[in-house]
């Protein structure tokens, strides 16, 4: 960065109340980025079971519902159908 360029930015950043950040190092930012990674991973893992259980639900169980069927014999057997059917 060239000195004037330089004295613009530490202007900049004086006029704005210096630097919130100040004391972060790279392993901070690389820790911060992991731990994004880390949570982004977990929250497609769920939504793809999520998925998969509202899709078997839709399949084994709603049609009992919608038919009122009190039968208990007829739910176990959709919720075994819907154990039966999870895939890893």
């Amino acid at each position: 960065m060239t000195p004037d360029l330089q004295l613009v930015a530490e202007s900049l950043v004086n006029l704005a109340g210096g630097r919130p950040d100040q004391g972060t190092v790279e392993a901070d930012i690389v820790a911060s980025q992991q731990a994004y990674e880390a949570e982004q991973a977990e929250n497609e893992a769920l939504a793809a079971l999520d998925q998969q259980y509202w899709s078997l639900h839709n399949q084994f169980i709603a049609p009992l519902n919608d038919a009122r069927n009190t039968d208990s014999a007829a739910w176990k057997s959709g919720i075994q159908s819907m154990a039966d059917n999870w895939v890893e």
